[in-house]
């Protein structure tokens, strides 16, 4: 355990699932972590229930998949700081679209949006539902196959919705 003095690591929280801390002791297989953000020291920890944090965990990412050491806490970090950005949308690879219920108005549509997603060059666009639209719209037009667009998720009292049409 003595390589992964001082390093940063995710470890579990009982609050937000996954906290930050850095490793500040090792004996044998256990780790003794201090967590800055509630200036806890957490004892007995073991290696294996750790995360090591990469660099790329704390980038402003697009696309969960260029992310270096993908793990379940470095994808809910990301998201939940996109959605305090009001960025809803999170690209996960080429094909798959995430979203997040914000829960409230987020002013993401209308006819300026969609201009904007129409008048894009590229599919390096912001993850957006319109583009996953374009996107569709042109596989569709540049061959032959069979296309099927999947919305799969779930809506608390039907307060979240996506426009499939404008």
């Amino acid at each position: 355990c003595g390589d992964m003095l001082a390093r940063k690591v995710w470890t579990r929280s009982e609050e937000t699932c996954w906290q930050r801390a850095e490793v500040t002791f090792g004996e044998g297989e256990k780790l003794t972590l201090y967590v800055e953000e509630t200036d806890e020291v957490i004892q007995d920890v073991a290696a294996s229930e750790l995360c090591e944090i990469d660099p790329t965990h704390d980038a402003d990412l697009k696309d969960i998949v260029t992310m270096n050491n993908l793990h379940e806490a470095p994808i809910l970090h990301l998201l939940h700081r996109r959605l305090g950005e009001q960025q809803i949308y999170t690209w996960a690879g080429d094909d798959v679209l995430l979203s997040i219920n914000p829960y409230h108005h987020v002013p993401l549509y209308g006819l300026e949006a969609l201009a904007h997603a129409a008048e894009a060059k590229s599919d390096a666009d912001e993850p957006h539902i319109y583009t996953l639209a374009r996107r569709a719209h042109r596989d569709l037009l540049s061959s032959s196959q069979s296309h099927s667009i999947v919305i799969s998720g779930e809506s608390v009292r039907r307060m979240s919705f996506t426009p499939v049409g404008a």
